[in-house]
């Protein structure tokens, strides 16, 4: 018969926290080495291995036994878990000296191994102290233990110490420190990283408004992009050391970014952002008035108007300059040196046209000129309609002095005034009268 020698067992207790309840596992981890008694080689292969558990080293009734099949040995050692295929009975407690006893395939290994220590965790004591807290003097004030229904922290003292059994969470209660006895308290609080702290009351701190990422500042926003990025209106009654490149925004238009380069002050927003902005890329306007100004930065536009625009929108945006509407609604100069001072939908549509005011005028062509009245029209290059209602100078150089429903289709013909009067051949006057 093959004899066996065992070497050496390791025997672990497997343990967490959890030991102090009645929930722990009640398994031993347990590791052997097994040689030839003879050639003291290592053993090898898949073994039969029986355990039982006795009250003495020479006891003869077991009081717990349990057989492992084929369990796995290489190089002679081996690793089998206990209480695993019988369970320890309740009887088997820890509470005294044991010895376990193994066999190898029938064969009896001795001497019986006697337990060590670490199964005994396995009976805990009911007020076992796990740690305790002491003042200065030795006296204890803070006691953990394993009491019912799990861990309980017990004690008095400065600090108030809770447990809740529920959800396994400790809280611990600090009173208010001071600088100094009958000072002002510390200050206290929590709060979100990166954000800048406030007195929330006179003796706590928590969030403000203004965020921090240790490159640039926000208001209002926890994303900044510049050194200050506020969302929101902002208004300052005083602007000094203005710079080239500053931005201001309009107070009544939040979308309307106003921005200084060189003597010229204009909006910056790309076109249409939103309804009723001033949408610009340069020039002076009013803002919060839906005004548009079209052009490039060194092209200079004044915009005082209310939904007027200057420049040329379509169909592409060409590099005009000193286009002014003055003041009025619905007006448009579109044309270099273009000018239309105020009245409503008005329109100067060539390089150094002009609308004086009135309403529904047109100078549509180069040097044109209406200075005021309604619904007339200079078409031809240097054609004037002075006032009056209706009245057209169509080709270059004619001219309508006022009247009513007058027309001028000649070259360097003039009505001065009257009612539906018309010319048609050059260098031709009308003074007046009816037609």
């Amino acid at each position: 018969m093959k004899k066996y020698e065992f070497l050496f067992a390791i025997i672990v207790i497997m343990m967490t926290m959890a030991i102090i309840s009645a929930d722990v596992p009640q398994i031993i981890s347990y590791q052997g080495k097994l040689t030839d008694s003879k050639s003291g080689v290592a053993m090898n292969g898949a073994y039969d291995i029986t355990f039982r558990m006795y009250s003495s080293e020479d006891d003869i009734s077991a009081l717990w036994s349990e057989t492992h099949r084929d369990v796995p040995v290489k190089n002679g050692l081996f690793s089998v878990m206990l209480g695993t295929i019988s369970p320890f009975a309740p009887a088997l407690d820890f509470s005294q000296q044991y010895y376990l006893e193994v066999a190898v395939d029938g064969n009896v290994l001795t001497p019986r191994f006697r337990l060590g220590a670490s199964p005994y965790a396995l009976n805990v004591p009911d007020r076992l102290v796990f740690a305790d807290i002491r003042d200065e003097t030795g006296e204890s004030q803070f006691t953990v233990t394993n009491g019912d229904p799990g861990l309980r922290i017990v004690g008095s003292g400065a600090v108030d110490v809770n447990f809740d059994s529920e959800s396994h969470t400790i809280t611990v209660d600090v009173p208010v420190m001071r600088a100094r006895p009958g000072g002002p308290p510390f200050p206290r609080g929590r709060g979100t990283p990166d954000y800048v702290a406030k007195w929330i009351f006179e003796d706590s701190l928590g969030n403000s408004q203004i965020y921090d990422n240790g490159e640039n500042v926000g208001i209002g926003t926890i994303s900044p992009e510049n050194k200050l990025d506020i969302v929101g209106n902002c208004r300052a009654d005083t602007f000094f050391g203005v710079f080239d490149g500053a931005m201001v925004t309009d107070t009544t238009d939040s979308c309307v970014p106003w921005l200084l380069s060189g003597n010229v002050i204009y909006t910056a927003n790309a076109l249409g952002c939103c309804q009723g902005c001033t949408t610009a890329f340069y020039g002076i306007a009013k803002g919060n008035a839906g005004n548009r100004l079209y052009g490039s930065k060194d092209s200079t536009h004044v915009n005082l108007g209310v939904e007027s625009s200057t420049g040329s929108p379509s169909p592409i945006v060409l590099p005009l300059s000193y286009c002014t509407v003055g003041g009025g609604h619905l007006n448009s100069a579109e044309g270099d040196g273009a000018t239309v001072s105020g009245g409503i939908n008005n329109y100067a549509h060539h390089s150094y046209a002009t609308v004086g005011g009135g309403a529904s005028n047109a100078a549509e062509s180069l040097y044109t000129t209406v200075g005021g009245g309604g619904l007339n029209t200079a078409h031809g290059h240097a054609a004037t309609v002075s006032g009056g209602y209706h009245n057209n100078a169509i080709l270059n150089c004619a001219t309508v002095g006022g009247g009513l429903a007058n027309y001028v289709q000649g070259f360097s013909s003039t009505i001065a005034g009257g009612e539906e009067n018309d010319v048609r051949a050059e260098h031709s006057v009308i003074g007046g009268g009816l037609d």
